[in-house]
């Protein structure tokens, strides 16, 4: 009995024991402890709030650096307020001005031309008669010894002197007077000494650059086609010389023709021609006669051409297949070295120090021509980096001036010239 009461009272106990600790309170609900004594601080020290918190912290966002904008064209008010003066103009001589004027009438009078082996002084003196032009004969040269044969309709009058006289291997120049001559090629610096010249190599290289910003033309080829397709002919023409018949038919046909000196000798000895029909293909009918000559023609698409033997017209053939390959190559080497890059510094530029300054970090020759020191552009660059292509476009676009990676073009020189940067007036 006693057993079972102690037992009875264990379980009881511990059945109590149990209860209090269920009954403990967690921390959760214990109760909170008692806030710190408040504490007044200084005004300097108290900690900010709200607005004034966002205001007092310091920035993590960094200030936007510059934008750069590389070479550019400056206005010339803002190139003057920073001290820059315009280039003089170059005065002109007065051998300049007397050829200026005498050129200007000779360029701006058309004349019409038809002769054959006129003396040449005869045919100076019809050009004084009926145009006003006049020009003199070089007392040194022997006059006898040429003759004029052309033919040519509403030419600009110093085109076709030039013509004429290259079919004469003779020249013109004009002195410091202002008087016409017409005189030998190695007389010309005699009679119109002028002053020191560029090498004739320099001057190729320079007109090379400017033909290369042209509108790349059709071969003469091509343009030949096109003026004659669909043209067509009505002639009566009966056993006459080739020459006469050929010259007969440009007549009809509205055509400029200059004869080169082989095929004015090979046409003496082709045979007697003859046309007869209507409204003949032009282009088919002109084959045949001038094969019958050994003779083709090189036309071009405003109807002026020159009548050659057939081999000068299969060399001009291959002349401009070969410098239209030569073209794509220098286009190649030009574009490749349009990607290297360059920083361009300055606050006023001419182009003599954009010339100066792309030397010196590409490390090559820079050929400036004299005309451009007289251009009034100027740029300023704050040193962005850029494509050389690009500064030297920028410089084409506001300036007169054109510019060509490319060898000096020397007949003689060597095969591996180097190449240089040139920066030629536009004309």
């Amino acid at each position: 009995m006693l057993p079972r009461l102690l037992m009875g009272a264990a379980a009881a106990a511990l059945a109590l024991l149990l209860a209090l600790w269920l009954r403990k309170p967690a921390a959760a609900e214990r109760p909170p402890a008692p806030a710190p004594a408040a504490v007044d601080l200084p005004r300097d020290l108290a900690p900010a709030s709200g607005a004034a918190a966002e205001a007092s912290a310091p920035s993590t966002t960094a200030a936007p650096a510059p934008t750069l904008h590389g070479l550019r064209l400056l206005k010339r008010e803002d190139a003057e307020r920073r001290g820059w003066t315009p280039p003089p103009p170059k005065e002109k001589s007065a051998r300049q001005v007397a050829g200026e004027e005498v050129m200007k009438r000779w360029s701006q009078t058309p004349i019409s031309i038809n002769c054959t082996d006129q003396p040449l002084l005869e045919f100076l003196d019809d050009l004084r008669k009926q145009y006003g032009l006049d020009a003199r004969v070089d007392p040194e040269i022997d006059v006898e010894a040429h003759t004029v044969t052309f033919r040519v309709d509403d030419l600009a009058a110093d085109q076709a002197m030039d013509l004429v006289l290259r079919m004469a291997d003779l020249a013109w120049c004009v002195d410091e007077r202002g008087t016409f001559w017409v005189t030998e090629r190695d007389r010309v610096e005699v009679l119109s000494p002028g002053p020191e010249k560029p090498r004739a190599s320099v001057t190729e290289t320079a007109e090379l650059v400017r033909w290369r910003t042209e509108p790349d033309a059709p071969p003469m080829t091509e343009q030949r086609a096109a003026w004659l397709k669909g043209k067509t002919l009505t002639a009566s023409i009966a056993n006459v010389p080739l020459k006469d018949a050929l010259e007969e038919i440009a007549k009809a046909a509205d055509m400029s023709l200059w004869w080169s000196e082989a095929a004015l000798a090979a046409v003496e000895r082709a045979p007697i021609a003859s046309v007869v029909g209507e409204d003949l293909p032009l282009g088919p009918t002109l084959e045949r006669l001038l094969a019958s000559g050994g003779l083709d023609i090189s036309l071009w698409s405003h109807g002026s051409g020159g009548i050659q033997t057939a081999e000068e017209v299969r060399a001009h053939i291959e002349w401009e297949a070969y410098a239209e390959k030569c073209a794509k190559e220098m286009a190649r080497e030009q574009a490749a070295f349009g990607e290297r890059r360059v920083r361009i510094e300055g606050k006023v530029l001419a182009v003599r120090d954009v010339a100066a300054q792309l030397e010196a970090q590409l490390g090559v020759a820079v050929r400036v021509m004299p005309a451009l020191e007289t251009c009034e552009a100027t740029w300023e660059s704050d040193g962005l980096e850029q494509r050389a292509g690009e500064v030297l476009d920028i410089l084409a676009k506001d300036a007169p001036l054109a510019w060509g990676w490319l060898p000096e073009l020397e007949e003689d020189g060597p095969a591996d010239a180097p190449f240089q940067l040139w920066l030629v007036d536009r004309r």
